[in-house]
C-alpha cells in the first residue's frame, strides 16, 4: 500500500481492514472505552460496535500478561518480603502513651458462661454490638466468652503470598466466615510529628511502601519497621475486610 514518511500500518478491531496512519492520529485506548457502546445511537456503525467489544477484550488479555512478567520479574528479583522485626504488641514510641483500662469503668456485658455461645458472634452480647471487645477480669462468661480476641490473640490462621500486581499480600488458609476477627494490626505506635518526619524520610530515600494506621489525632500505628502479619493486608477497591478500632 503507498504512504507517506513518517506513516505505520494498523489493523483496525472489528472489520480487519489495514490502512496507513500517523502519530497525532492515534489516541490510546483507555479502560472502560467499551461501555459508551451502549450510550450510542441506533445509526451507529455495528462493525465499530464489535470493535469496542474485541478492543475491551484485547486490553484485558494484554494486562494479564503485563502482570503475569511483572510477578515472573518480581518472583526471580525477591523471593522473600522485606525484613522487619516481627512483634506481637504495640510499641510506644516517643511520648506515646499505651492507655490501661480502667476497670470501673469497663462496660459490662450481660452474657453468662451457661449460655450456649457467650459473647459469640451470633449472641446478643451488648459489648459486642457497641463493637467492645470484653475484659477477662469483668466478663461474667468468665472463660468461656467468645469476645476476647484482641486479649487472647486468637487470629484467623493467614498466610503471605504474593499477588499478581500488588506486592506481598495475606489471605486466609481458609474461608472466613463473616464478621469473624482477622488479626490486629500491630506496629510502633507514634505521634503525629513523628509520622511527618518518617514520612520525610521515606520520601528522601526512595521508599515508597508505607504501613501507617491512624488510631486518633494524637496517635498512628507504624508497621513499617516493626509488626506483625497485619501488615501485608493491601488496600481493594472490592474489599473483603474492614478495620475497626478495638476498645
Amino acid at each position: 500500500m503507498k504512504h507517506e514518511v513518517g506513516e505505520f500500518p494498523v489493523q483496525f478491531f472489528g472489520s480487519k481492514d489495514y490502512a496507513w496512519t500517523y502519530q497525532a492520529r492515534v489516541f490510546p485506548y483507555m479502560e472502560g472505552d467499551a461501555n459508551n457502546k451502549d450510550k450510542m445511537g441506533k445509526g451507529c456503525d455495528a462493525i465499530y460496535k464489535k470493535a469496542l467489544n474485541e478492543t475491551a477484550e484485547r486490553f484485558i488479555a494484554l494486562q494479564a500478561e503485563k502482570e503475569m512478567r511483572q510477578l515472573q520479574e518480581d518472583r526471580r528479583n525477591d523471593k522473600k518480603p522485606p525484613p522487619y522485626r516481627h512483634i506481637k504488641v504495640n510499641r510506644p514510641i516517643g511520648k506515646v502513651q499505651i492507655i490501661t483500662a480502667d476497670l470501673s469503668e469497663v462496660p459490662r456485658c450481660n452474657c453468662k458462661a451457661s449460655d450456649e455461645n457467650p459473647c459469640g458472634m451470633d449472641s446478643e452480647c451488648i459489648n459486642r454490638m457497641l463493637m467492645y471487645e470484653c475484659h477477662p477480669q469483668v466478663c461474667l462468661a468468665g472463660e468461656r466468652c467468645l469476645n476476647q480476641s484482641y486479649t487472647k490473640r486468637q487470629y484467623t490462621q493467614v498466610e503471605i503470598f504474593r499477588t499478581l500486581s500488588r506486592g506481598w499480600g495475606l489471605r486466609g488458609v481458609s474461608d472466613i466466615k463473616k464478621g469473624a476477627f482477622v488479626n490486629e494490626y500491630v506496629g510502633e505506635v507514634i505521634d503525629e510529628e513523628e509520622c511527618r518526619a518518617r514520612i520525610k524520610h521515606a520520601q528522601e530515600n526512595d521508599i515508597c511502601n508505607f504501613y501507617m494506621l491512624t488510631l486518633d489525632k494524637d496517635r498512628i500505628i507504624d508497621a513499617g519497621p516493626k509488626g506483625n502479619q497485619a501488615r501485608f493486608m493491601n488496600h481493594c477497591c472490592q474489599p473483603n475486610c474492614e478495620t475497626r478500632s478495638g476498645r
